[in-house]
Order: structure tokens, then sequence, then C-alpha cells
């Protein structure tokens, strides 16, 4: 309604119909950045082929965008655009939670985006603290404690590693197999392929007898041996998936031996594989 009014206050003179919902909106966006105010956000710009985001106080767009609006209505001519119902949107918008105060629209804090530098600071004080926790041997507090950091800081590596080497305690609860599986694919998504088998390694020698690994844990880490020219550690984890894979994933996996060794010229271990495939047929 305050768009509209603006409008006609410019246009009182004019047969055409005002149409749309864009002052509305505009007024949406004028109450979004009032809100959030000196809260710097991420804004999304381009020029012409390129693009990219900026972070900036949102409070700062209000002025940039209704200085916009009037510039194209005194200088864009006969757009057919309802410029000043986008510009009274803005004002009145921004003008309605000046009016209100933000008590009467809140902002949950979790919808803000913090700093990279508290970001930092949040990450090293709660890492601090873990680590505190772990030096007095309160694990199960400092195994909490890491969770929690996990769940905000998912792409820190370090995390899963304290979590797994915790749960390493244990190695006879699910959870040891559950972390050792997340690390292993954490290692595979890094290209680390020595750490992945040295991961399965270990865990074969404490927690395989308690709850056994599936064979495509196994079977990732017959790849990873392969394209790391680890032949031994490949023909182990082909024999252990021999058992728990599917009879599908198993041939693939025998097919792949052969080829290896046949590309290798070691003609005992092809044979041998190349039986075994007969027998799988």
């Amino acid at each position: 309604a305050l768009s509209g009014l603006v409008f006609t206050a410019f246009s009182a003179g004019s047969q055409i119909p005002l149409v749309g919902a864009s002052g509305s909106i505009s007024g949406l966006m004028g109450m979004y950045v009032a809100i959030y105010g000196l809260q710097k956000i991420r804004f999304f710009y381009f020029l012409g082929v390129y693009f990219n985001y900026f972070r900036a106080p949102a409070i700062a767009m209000l002025p940039v965008w209704l200085g916009k609006e009037i510039y194209d209505y005194w200088f864009a001519g006969a757009t057919g655009v309802a410029y000043m119902a986008h510009a009274g949107g803005l004002i009145a918008g921004a003008g309605l939670v000046w009016l209100l105060g933000k008590s009467w629209l809140q902002v949950k804090e979790e919808f803000y985006e913090p700093e990279p530098d508290e970001q930092d600071a949040r990450f090293t004080a709660g890492y601090a603290q873990a680590m505190a926790s772990l030096g007095r041997m309160e694990f199960d507090q400092a195994r909490r404690q890491f969770e929690a950091l996990r769940e905000h800081y998912p792409e820190r590596s370090i995390l899963l590693e304290h979590l797994y080497q915790l749960a390493k305690l244990r190695p006879d609860l699910p959870a040891y197999r559950d972390r050792t599986t997340e690390l292993m694919s954490d290692a595979l998504a890094r290209r680390q392929p020595e750490q992945l088998v040295s991961v399965w390694q270990e865990y074969l020698s404490k927690g395989e007898a308690h709850h056994p690994l599936a064979g495509e844990d196994h079977n990732r880490v017959l790849f990873a041996s392969l394209k790391n020219s680890d032949l031994k550690a490949a023909e182990k984890a082909f024999e252990r998936m021999r058992t728990r894979a599917e009879p599908e994933m198993v041939y693939e996996a025998c097919q792949l031996l052969v080829s290896e060794y046949d590309k290798l010229q070691m003609e005992p271990k092809a044979r041998h594989y190349r039986q075994l495939l007969k027998g799988l047929n």
C-alpha cells in the first residue's frame, strides 16, 4: 500500500495502471536489510560473464538500491517499470522496522554468518577445550566436544581423526567401525590412499574380530592399493572381501588383479587369479 502511494505521488497524471507485486517485494527487501543492519552478509554480483560474492553490511545495500531506482526513474526513459513503487517499498520496509524495532522482527543468531576470523577464534577455543579434556583423560567429555565441533566444522579432518582415536579405545564397540569407515572415506576424498590402507590395516588388527567391515570397504581398499601399486594390500583386501562382498563385486575385483599381474608380467600370480575367476564363473 505504501509503495503504491509513493508511485501515485510521482505519477498522478498517468493513465497507465500499476500492476504487479514488485513494490511489496521491495518492501520485504527493505525490511531484510534493516533487520540485519550492520551485520555483514554475502551479496551476489556479476560483471558480464564473471560473477562472485562479496561481504558488506546489509544496510549498505539500501541507499545503493534506492539510488538506482530513483536514477532509473529520471533517466531510464519509458521502460514500463514502476521505479518509484520500488523506491517506496524499500523506504516503507526499512521504515517499518525502524519504527517497530527489531524486537518485533528478530533474526535468530544462527542465521548470521560469522566472520572468518571469528570462526577461527571459535574453533580454536572449542578445540582447546576438547584437548584439555583429553589431557585430563575425560574421554567421554572430549568425544562430545569434538562431535559438537565437527557439526560446525565438518571440513576439518583433524576432528574426525581425534574421534577415531577416541573410538579406538573401545574396539569392541560399533562406534570404532563407524569412525573407521568415515576416516577411510575422508582419506579417499582427500586422495590419500596410504592413510586409507593404514587405517584399514589397523582396524583389521583391533576391531575386525568384533565388528567386521563390509565387503564394499575392502573393495575400496583394493582399488586404492592397486592405484598406489601396493599389491600386497590389494591381495589382502581381496581375500577379505571374498567372503563378504556380492559375487559380482568379487568377480570384478578378481579381474582387476588378473589385469594388474598381466600388465606386470607376473604370470604365476596372474594364473592364480585366472583359476579363481573360473571358480567364480
